[in-house]
Parts: structure tokens; C-alpha cells; sequence
């Protein structure tokens, strides 16, 4: 599960109506009465408590949140969640220490369990690293128009690089900047970093 909805702003005002989603964050209550109820563990005077999760709760598998930030990883650790690190949303602030911070925050809630935990990365891979980020062309500049509050359909990548060119100088460095942001290139390329980026953000204190 993730705070996001996954859309436009205006979306989220639709998901949420007739409340106001934007003025009041419910994330964490949700997020507690969710875990309650697929692990069948409200308390008996819970206005939810007889609601019953089908299959049975020892059926599933894990519970994992999404998150870039460590308010994500501090709800995450309290309520014994698995934590999936957005890096491809926030690559730049996601950092080892957010991990760590995961791990405490669940051995401070009584947990005894080795955290669960992974890292959540774009990455596009071709034959060579020049055709790879052509075509991670066209998630890079969508990534960029929509931090701008543009939402175009997915431009195939010849449109991206058409663009790219009538640049000025300043878009062209913030597109160059958000595709290195990502892992993108030949599979030798992709593996090299992908594992560098495995070592960076293994476990160092649990």
C-alpha cells in the first residue's frame, strides 16, 4: 500500500470525495485498520472488529508499504510492514538511511522479525546503452512535464527526442538530469549498477 493515489491532484479530490483528502491526512488510520483487518486484529470494541478478511488472514503472504520518505518507513516499521523504497519516485533523497531508520522504528514497536525490505528502481534495459536511452526518453520527459503539472499521453520515443532538440538549454539539462536518475542502458550496464545500487542499500546494523 502507498500515501499516493497515483494520479493528478484532481483525481485524488475525486477518489476522496465528498471529503477533502488534500486538508486532512487519514493515511495512517487507514493504514492501521487495513493491517487490522487482513490480520483479523481489531479489538473487540472496534466498530470494524467484526469484519472478517477472506481467505482467512494465515493465508496471506506478507504486508509491504510504498514509500520514498521516512514517514512511510516509520508507519511502516510500527506496524510491522514490510518497507518497498521508492527510489524511481525520489532518487535523490531515497538513501540507505531510511532502511535503518525502518528497522528501528520496528524493533522499537516489540517486533522481532527481521525487516523485509526492497528497493524499488526504474530501470530500462536494450542491446547498448545508446538505444536504451533513447527509448527511457519517453519516461523521463513524461516524469519532467508532469513535476510541471503536464500530463500528455506517453509520447513514443522519436517525438521525445524532437522535443528534446527545440530545448532550451536549462529543459535540456533538467531532462538529461532526470534520465540519469534513472538505471538505463545494456544489460552489462544495468547489472553493474543495479548491483552497486544493491550493495549501497544493504543492510549495515540488522
Amino acid at each position: 500500500m502507498g500515501r499516493a493515489p497515483g494520479g493528478s491532484s484532481l483525481s485524488s479530490s475525486a477518489l476522496g470525495s465528498p471529503g477533502h483528502p488534500e486538508h486532512h491526512d487519514n493515511f495512517p488510520r487507514q493504514a492501521a485498520e487495513l493491517c487490522a483487518f487482513l490480520r483479523d486484529g481489531f479489538p473487540t470494541d472496534h466498530q470494524f472488529a467484526h469484519l472478517k478478511c477472506l481467505p482467512a488472514p494465515n493465508a496471506l503472504r506478507s504486508l509491504w508499504m510504498l514509500g520514498s520518505g521516512g514517514g512511510s518507513a516509520g508507519l511502516a516499521g510500527a506496524l510491522g510492514m514490510g518497507l518497498a523504497l521508492a527510489r524511481f519516485i525520489a532518487p535523490r533523497t531515497c538513501s540507505p538511511t531510511i532502511f535503518d531508520h525502518h528497522a528501528q522504528v520496528l524493533r522499537q514497536s516489540g517486533r522481532s522479525a527481521t525487516p523485509a525490505r526492497l528497493l524499488a528502481m526504474a530501470v530500462i534495459c536494450a542491446e547498448t546503452d545508446q538505444q536504451a536511452r533513447h527509448i527511457a526518453g519517453t519516461a523521463a520527459y513524461r516524469k519532467m512535464m508532469t513535476s510541471r503539472g503536464s500530463r500528455e499521453p506517453l509520447l513514443p520515443p522519436e517525438v521525445v527526442a524532437e522535443r528534446v532538440t527545440a530545448m532550451n538549454a536549462a529543459d535540456r539539462e533538467l531532462f538529461n538530469a532526470t534520465l540519469d536518475d534513472m538505471v538505463v542502458g545494456s544489460p552489462e550496464h544495468c547489472r553493474r549498477e543495479i548491483n552497486e545500487l544493491a550493495l549501497q542499500f544493504s543492510s549495515r546494523s540488522t
